[in-house]
């Protein structure tokens, strides 16, 4: 290992098997990592900022099983902290993104501009908790997007700019939706809202390529400024 001030030189690593858990910043903009990551079975929590920044891991990412958390940080702690760096956030993994059907929590910005993920993006069933960003600007997921029944509000900008050019399911125990989180992507098929949905915040389903009428929850109390627009299809009373 051979360090520069706020650049680490590893070129490569090989993670052995009894390691359950990576930690805050472990490798933090190691710009010169590369090729693909692999993440072994019994890791149960890689957190916040881990892997941000390594932009020469080009290959892919294969998370395990065990895997329950992504971007929590050392003591558990949830509330008032910085996730502006995210976990892969600024990585350049190509390839599809597998998330293991175990993980419950995915913090803020944890995959943000990952532009080389590819493909469908299945959310696991398990899901509890999505941050804010967590997929901002993946633009290259593509399909249909189904939320998981467990998840109760979607976060600001949480898919803005991806690229899925399917279907978008919500499940009806949503409340709130954030800022932009579907905003500038390129759904299709009609938009079926939550029946629980009272938050519509800004830029919600802005730009997208939604069809068939619109349908607002009777519980709806807040439509934010161009929650809607541009999606010029939409019909209806």
């Amino acid at each position: 290992f051979g360090f520069l001030p706020s650049v680490c030189l590893v070129t490569y690593i090989v993670f052995f098997f009894i390691l359950k858990s990576i930690g805050t910043r472990a490798f933090f903009k190691c710009g010169y990592l590369s090729g693909s990551l692999n993440i072994p079975e019994g890791v149960v929590d890689i957190q916040q900022v881990a892997f941000t920044g390594c932009k020469s891991l080009t290959g892919s990412l294969s998370l395990p099983s065990t895997l329950i958390y992504i971007g929590n940080d050392d003591q558990g702690n949830y509330e008032n902290i910085d996730y502006s760096c995210g976990t892969f956030a600024d990585c350049g993994f190509v390839g599809e993104l597998n998330i293991p059907e175990g993980v419950k929590e995915i913090r803020g910005y944890a995959f943000d501009n990952c532009k080389g993920f590819y493909g469908n993006l299945k959310l696991p069933n398990n899901l509890e908790k999505l941050g804010e960003r967590s997929f901002f600007l993946c633009k290259n997921l593509t399909g249909t997007l189904t939320i998981p029944q467990k998840i109760k509000i979607i976060p600001n900008e949480c898919f803005t700019g991806c690229g899925f050019d399917g279907t978008l399911t919500l499940p009806n125990g949503i409340t709130s939706i954030g800022n932009s989180a579907f905003g500038d992507c390129h759904f299709k098929g009609e938009l079926s809202l939550p029946k629980d949905l009272r938050i519509i915040n800004n830029d919600v389903f802005y730009n997208n390529d939604f069809s068939g009428e619109l349908k607002l929850p009777e519980q709806l109390s807040v439509i934010g400024e161009r929650a809607f627009a541009y999606n010029w299809r939409l019909m209806g009373i």
